[in-house]
C-alpha cells in the first residue's frame, strides 16, 4: 500500500545578520532515506514569504510549512502515519511557543489620569524604560493597539520619534478599550490594570419630548457639567421621551 511522505520546512529569518538569505529554509524528512528527496524538492521551490512576529532575542522570524510530497510504497502505513503525526504536533507546539507572546520592552502612560476618552480627542503618548539602569523604549515606528470589548479592535500609527507621540481615539461613545503600545519590532509596552471609557464630547444638550404634545423643549448644558435635574411640567398619563445629544 503506498504511504505519503511529508516533508517539513523551517525557516529563520534574522534581522540582525544580514549575511542570512531573507528566507534560508532548511528540510526535515519522516525518513532519513527520504532525504535527499526532500533536499531536491526544496531547492526546486520558491521559499514562502516569512510572516511576522519575531520570537527571538535578535528579532528573526520563524515559519514552518508541510509538504505532502510523494507516495512510498515500501513503507508501512501505520509507521508513516505515526511519524505525520509526531512530527505535525511537535511543530505545532514549536509554533505556538514562538508566537503566543510578545516581549514587555517598555512601559507607556498618558500625560492624564482620567479613565475617560472623548470621541475624537487626540492624546501625547508618552514612553518609558522598564527600569532605571535601561534606556531602552523600543524600535520606531510605534502603534496603539486598542481592544474594544464586543467590539472592533483597531491599530493605529503614533509615529516615530518617541518623544512626539500622538493617538487619536476612533472609537464611539460607550466604548470600552483595553489599550498598550507597540514598536516595529515586536516590543509591547503592556496593559494597564484597567480599561478606559469613551465618553462624549462636552457641552451636552438635552431634548424633552412628549406624545400628543406641541412643544418641544431643549436645554443646552454647562461646558463641564454631566449631571442635569430637569423639574417635570409634562402632562400625566402621557408618555415622556429625554435624549441627549454631546457637542
Amino acid at each position: 500500500m503506498a504511504c505519503p511522505i511529508l516533508i517539513i520546512e523551517i525557516a529563520y529569518y534574522s534581522k540582525t545578520d544580514h549575511s542570512l538569505p531573507p528566507c534560508s529554509w532548511g528540510t526535515v524528512s519522516l525518513d532519513p532515506r527520504d532525504r535527499d528527496v526532500g533536499s531536491a524538492y526544496a531547492s526546486s521551490t520558491s521559499p514562502l514569504v516569512c510572516r511576522p512576529s519575531p520570537c527571538s532575542t535578535d528579532a528573526g522570524l520563524y515559519a514552518i510549512r508541510y509538504i505532502l510530497l510523494a507516495l512510498r510504497a515500501d513503507a508501512s502505513p501505520m509507521d508513516s502515519l505515526g511519524r505525520i503525526v509526531a512530527v505535525f504536533l511537535l511543530s505545532v507546539h514549536f509554533l505556538l511557543r514562538c508566537q503566543a507572546q510578545t516581549v514587555h520592552g517598555f512601559n507607556w502612560a498618558f500625560p492624564f489620569t482620567s479613565l475617560n476618552i472623548q470621541e475624537c480627542q487626540n492624546s501625547s503618548v508618552q514612553l518609558k524604560s522598564l527600569n532605571t539602569s535601561s534606556s531602552f523604549v523600543g524600535v520606531p515606528p510605534y502603534y496603539m493597539l486598542a481592544l474594544e470589548v464586543q467590539g472592533v479592535t483597531t491599530r493605529t500609527l503614533l509615529g516615530n520619534d518617541p518623544t512626539q507621540l500622538s493617538w487619536q481615539n476612533t472609537h464611539h461613545q460607550g466604548a470600552q478599550l483595553l489599550l498598550t503600545v507597540q514598536d516595529s519590532a515586536g516590543y509591547t509596552a503592556g496593559f494597564p490594570s484597567h480599561f478606559y471609557s469613551v465618553i462624549g464630547v462636552k457641552p451636552y444638550n438635552v431634548t424633552f419630548g412628549q406624545v400628543g404634545s406641541g412643544v418641544i423643549t431643549q436645554v443646552p448644558m454647562g461646558p463641564a457639567d454631566d449631571v442635569f435635574t430637569y423639574i417635570n411640567r409634562a402632562d400625566p398619563n402621557e408618555p415622556l421621551m429625554a435624549a441627549v445629544v454631546d457637542a
